[in-house]
């Protein structure tokens, strides 16, 4: 009997490619069958291999196609059309903010409200959101506090980036090759070698090589990647992958565009100059994932090792920087669970994680003329987190399912360094515990139909201040949240909908701001809640026809004084805002960065196909966002106003099934849009991009 479950858990994450339509033998019978119906698409979200419909939980799925055929290459890209999701501009990657819930904090400092994990492994870096995205298998977007069954806690949700594994089915692979404007250009392929009967090894690259769109030749995209993954599984009942990731950045890097040009409508135009050698960044991943069956469960270990190094030169936000950013960055991780097979009366999961990391740089002044100015500035940042978390579903009855879950954390952070002038030496430290709880119920009002509302909570741990010292508060989220999950008129119609309320304690604010002794970053904490919630709506109306539709509503709000003048001092109490002067802002009642009050997405597509068999899937998908601040400072130059854009592709596919062409325009209203704001200078996302795309499959 538990030979047999275990079977069936392995066999359902084989599943995952076919029901999101990749590259998988059967996948194209499968797809003929349930022409009519909407497909099956089966996660790993919970820890446990399960239907999307059948998780209580906000859950959004990216499928593998819609990242190839589009040529999507960073992780905006790849989370454009999912609800309630903002990607911010980062100087060198991408953060995610769900809900509103993100971070503007930088690496090392302290953690995102959103957990990015690549292949079940958190990294504090933000780098592999610019190119990590190649040979996917698909992505899962959960929202809301995550940590009674993941190994990083997040109070705001995590993102799972998950490529495709080696199979043991049969030799196969795939070779994309793509070209647009601004002289993109991006080759990825992949390779499954059926080694024997038990072993399987998958390669997989890429390369991408586009111009900046900023007139200073900033904002360019240059890179590649490699991944090696090797399957040993020599029964149902054990299944190690052994991986290995690399990822190099090259080109100009970020850039940003001064206020006056903005205000001006020069939008991609920047005074800072084109000189200085740009950046070069690799990072090195090595991990194993080994799930095996003992006694009354699965066990999972995951241990993995990341390593990365880079240099940096040039301007950025009107300050020109030269030196290692970061010189080296380490980090380890472990997690360790032990889970229930599925189909069990009682769920449930335990673990254990762990997880360190330590991150140096230094920086000098980067002259107009090319000289460097020594300055002697550099920042250690180190943290350690340990962790144990259990979960436990219940079946109350057939219908009717009580789940229980909780988390004990410890975390330490401690960063030194050295800011002139005049120069100084700071070192500081920063301990923080808690435990985190979840409850929630779930029932079935039939085969199609479930509700759920849960109640848990969310700690976002402190950090410190990599300029002087100064440690950060801790943050406190407690969140409710209730849910419905339906597939209607014989499975070609499905709604979801989720309303949720956030109430914090001692929300992390972080501003950037250059003054007199150079580089400042200043932390405050404020209280804050959230509520809204999203509507998700999939249509099949006809064989060919597919219709989606996602509606994010967010209503958020600021609920202490903090006050900000115009010299970047904050204050947290009403007296202290009366005394920093006429011009001081009390944010008290100003809306949370990243967060739109709406959001709507939505996509059409159609099939035509050929009397031979060869289909032509014209694809449009259009957005609206309400307006947003972008940075913390609530002002005017922090202000991305509302906006309506979108993509389309054209996919035309071979009757055997091997070879398809798609031609794809992404930001079609060609709107630029700021997603970050620091320092005067405004990260901008690209303007139109438009190109073709091949795929060879063999």
């Amino acid at each position: 009997m538990l030979h047999t479950k275990f079977s069936q858990f392995a066999l359902s994450t084989l599943a995952i490619s076919v029901a999101l339509g990749t590259n998988t033998a059967g996948a194209e019978e499968a797809a003929t069958e349930q022409q009519k119906d909407i497909e099956v698409i089966m996660v790993s979200a919970q820890k446990s291999i399960k239907p999307l419909q059948k998780v209580a939980a906000s859950i959004s799925v990216v499928d593998a196609d819609s990242i190839l055929n589009a040529a999507k290459v960073t992780a905006a890209d790849v989370l454009s059309d999912v609800a309630g999701v903002e990607v911010q501009g980062a100087a060198r990657g991408a953060a995610v903010a769900i809900r509103g819930l993100g971070s503007d904090l930088p690496p090392g400092v302290g953690e995102s409200s959103v957990s990015t994990n690549y292949d079940g492994v958190y990294s504090i870096r933000a780098e592999a959101g610019v190119l990590g995205f190649y040979d996917m298998d698909r992505v899962e977007v959960l929202r809301g506090p995550q940590g009674t069954l993941y190994g990083r806690n997040a109070t705001g949700g995590v993102i799972n980036f998950i490529s495709r594994d080696p199979s043991l089915d049969d030799t196969s692979g795939y070779v994309a090759v793509g070209a647009g404007n601004y002289d993109f250009k991006r080759v990825e392929g992949a390779v499954n070698l059926v080694v024997s009967d038990d072993v399987a090894v998958r390669m997989a690259a890429t390369y991408v090589d586009r111009d900046g769109y900023l007139s200073n030749g900033h904002a360019d995209s240059k890179g590649d990647g490699q991944r090696l993954k090797v399957l040993y599984s020599p029964s149902s009942e054990f299944r190690l992958v052994a991986g290995y990731d690399r990822i190099h950045l090259g080109g100009m890097g970020s850039g940003g565009v001064e206020e006056a040009n903005w205000v001006a409508g020069d939008y991609y135009t920047t005074a800072d100059p084109d000189i200085g050698a740009g950046q070069d960044y690799t990072s090195e991943k090595l991990y194993l994932d080994l799930s095996w069956q003992v006694g009354p469960g699965v066990l999972t270990v995951l241990p993995a090792y990341q390593t990365g190094a880079g240099t940096n030169e040039g301007f950025f936000g009107g300050r020109g920087s030269s030196g290692f950013d970061p010189k080296k960055i380490e980090q380890n991780s472990l997690e360790i669970r032990y889970g229930s097979l599925p189909g069990e009366t009682l769920e449930w999961v335990m673990g254990y994680f762990h997880y360190d990391y330590e991150q140096y740089t230094i920086n000098d002044v980067f002259n107009t003329d090319g000289s460097i100015t020594v300055t002697n500035e550099y920042q250690e940042n180190n943290g350690e987190s340990d962790a144990l978390f259990a979960q436990l579903t219940y079946h109350l009855a057939d219908d009717l399912r009580l789940t229980a879950g909780a988390r004990y954390t410890q975390d330490k952070r401690q960063a030194e360094g050295s800011a002139p002038p005049p120069l100084f030496i700071f070192d500081g430290v920063r301990d923080d515990s808690f435990t985190d709880w979840k409850l929630g119920l779930e029932k079935d009002l039939s085969d199609s139909v479930m509700v759920y509302a849960q109640a848990a909570t969310g700690f976002r741990p402190g950090g410190v201040n990599p300029f002087n010292g100064g440690t950060i508060v801790p943050e406190d989220l407690l969140a409710y949240e209730a849910g419905v999950k339906s597939r209607l008129l014989d499975n070609t119609l499905q709604i979801n909908a989720s309303g949720f309320y956030y109430d914090y304690a001692d929300y992390q604010v972080v501003d950037f701001f250059f003054s007199a002794t150079g580089p400042n970053l200043v932390f405050y904490n404020a209280d804050a809640t959230n509520w809204g919630g999203e509507f998700e709506l999939l249509s099949i109306p006809t064989d060919v026809d597919r219709i989606n539709l996602a509606v994010a509503y967010l209503n958020s709000e600021i609920t202490s004084d903090l006050c900000l003048n115009p010299y970047g001092y904050f204050g947290e109490t009403e007296a202290v805002c009366d005394g920093l002067g006429a011009n001081a802002i009390n944010f008290n009642g100003e809306r949370l960065p990243h967060s739109p009050e709406w959001t709507i997405k939505a996509g059409y597509e159609h099939t035509f196909v050929g009397e031979s068999g060869w289909t032509l899937v014209p694809r449009l998908d259009l957005r609206y966002v309400s307006e947003q601040y972008v940075a913390p400072s609530n002002q005017t130059p922090a202000l991305q106003d509302s906006y309506i854009t979108g993509d389309a592709t054209l996919t035309w596919t071979h009757p055997e099934g091997h070879l398809s062409v798609s031609a794809f325009v992404r930001n079609i209203a060609d709107e630029a849009v700021k997603n970050a704001f620091f320092v005067g200078y405004s990260i901008v996302q690209p303007p139109r991009m438009y190109g073709m795309n091949v795929n060879y499959q063999f």
